[in-house]
């Protein structure tokens, strides 16, 4: 087990898969924690990155 995942770069570290779906239209996304990490920080808390929704445009997502 990889034990909790507190920021991305712990996620990216175990190659993991960020799968996040829009609380409006329920469109789901993928993404690697890698790629994420690479814009957004390594040390940023998961809670905290905003997803927007490519369908609705919403940045209402459940991770």
């Amino acid at each position: 087990m990889a034990g909790p995942m507190d920021s991305v770069g712990r996620a990216a570290k175990t190659n993991m898969l960020l799968i996040v779906e829009c609380g409006h239209c329920y469109h789901v996304g993928r993404f690697r924690a890698n790629d994420v990490a690479k814009v957004v920080g390594w040390n940023k808390p998961l809670e905290t990155i905003r997803f927007r929704c490519k369908r609705c445009s919403r940045t209402d997502t459940g991770r």
